[in-house]
């Protein structure tokens, strides 16, 4: 699966993303924001802050909010760490429900979110356990770069390359929303 004329840039954390993204846009320039599961714990102007990066319309930012905050609650009423025990799989029936909707409404505007948690929940045959940047370097480097090798990660169609996936579908949509005109 291939992203044409894509670059990964680190925001280092899910508060520099929205600094990152909405001045590309604002230049025309498609840029994604992907975030780990625990944005849902940025409420107020972080949140909005958030949702003005995509360009998702002012008037859908109280309504989103509020259910923001709702989809927190479930997750908090469930005593796991929504980010490392599972992501929106720590949910159930309807509440995992109206979290999958939040997020395909993000989505929606190029702002992704990891639904299994964190970007470490990926990868996990490769068994990984740093965090962060050393985790990243490190996968990186378990990845291997020689598509000849043995010990070469092919892509698949699950875990972090149907994340790309969906990535690619904002990208190439000459209709996607959030690039202001």
């Amino acid at each position: 699966m291939e992203i044409p004329n894509c670059l990964f840039l680190n925001a280092q954390n899910k508060q520099t993303v929205q600094i990152i993204i909405k001045p590309l846009r604002e230049l025309g320039i498609p840029a994604v924001g992907i975030v780990d599961v625990d944005i849902l714990k940025d409420g107020g102007q972080n949140w909005t802050n958030f949702l003005k990066s995509g360009f998702i319309p002012e008037l859908e930012y109280q309504s989103l909010a509020n259910l923001r905050n709702d989809v927190k609650q479930k997750f908090d009423a469930t005593g796991k760490d929504m980010k490392r025990n599972g992501g929106v799989n720590i949910l159930s029936g309807s509440d995992k429900e109206a979290a999958n909707n939040l997020f395909d409404k993000l989505a929606d505007y190029g702002l992704f979110v990891v639904r299994k948690g964190e970007l470490e929940s990926w990868l996990l045959q490769l068994s990984e356990t740093g965090h962060g940047s050393n985790w990243l370097i490190n996968i990186f480097e378990k990845m291997g770069e020689d598509p000849e090798s043995q010990n070469y990660l092919k892509p698949s169609d699950d875990d972090v390359w149907s994340f790309c996936g969906e990535i690619k579908k904002w990208f190439t949509n000459p209709n996607r929303k959030g690039i202001p005109s």
